[in-house]
């Protein structure tokens, strides 16, 4: 360790997040998860939302989170709940009140799909841009940014306590839901292909009739 005198580094992040890619805005979500915006190639427009994972020592290629949350227009700042299946995001499209506005969508385990992103409303939304939206621990509490004009200049810190607790914030160390494999395919006894989520394909192969010699002993 450095004195307090000596060099210091920064760490280094080993994730594939790439400027030239276009990755920003990113959250590390626990030690094995980061989240963030990019607008890399293959994308549904604009910025998307990706996440990767850290596992048996190297980090996933990223992956999209879909049609169901991204859109042609722009999703950044994202924010995951500690129970990992709220994603809270900016969005500037028509549904938005002006500029970037609050969306948040919710993932459902038993359709295996996150749900319509939904305006989170006034007062944390308006007419101007809101961004960085994060919850307390307790979730009654939660911090934005943004630039609306009866701020002090540029973009201003605001708070917003909520009537309802909100979803869980501790980051968990369990596996995302949405990470695990969804919708793969199987082939049922009929020869039917039939959908099932389960954590690896299960295939049947038909061999035709293999012919052969015994050794004698």
């Amino acid at each position: 360790v450095p004195s307090v005198d000596g060099p210091w580094e920064l760490p280094k992040l080993e994730a594939p997040i790439f400027p030239a890619e276009k990755d920003v805005y990113f959250q590390r979500y626990n030690s094995s998860t980061l989240i963030f915006a990019s607008q890399r190639i293959g994308g549904f427009g604009g910025y998307d939302l990706y996440w990767t994972e850290y596992r048996d020592g190297v980090w996933t290629n990223p992956v999209n989170f879909g049609p169901q949350v991204n859109s042609p227009y722009d999703e950044i700042c994202p924010y995951l709940s500690g129970d990992g299946r709220t994603v809270f995001f900016s969005r500037n499209s028509d549904e938005s009140i002006g500029g970037f506005d609050v969306f948040k969508s919710r993932f459902d385990e038993v359709k295996a799909s996150w749900s319509k992103p939904a305006n989170v409303g006034t007062p944390i939304n308006s007419a101007a841009d809101d961004l960085y939206f994060r919850l307390t621990n307790d979730g009654q509490k939660g911090f934005f940014c943004s630039n609306r004009k009866e701020g002090l200049g540029g973009f201003d810190i605001y708070d917003v306590i909520f009537n309802v607790v909100q979803v869980t914030t501790t980051a968990s160390t369990n596996a995302l839901p949405f990470a695990a494999p969804q919708k793969v395919v199987e082939i049922d006894t009929q020869g039917a292909a039939k959908l099932n989520p389960v954590a690896s394909a299960i295939k049947q192969i038909e061999f035709s009739s293999i012919y052969y010699e015994l050794e004698e002993q």
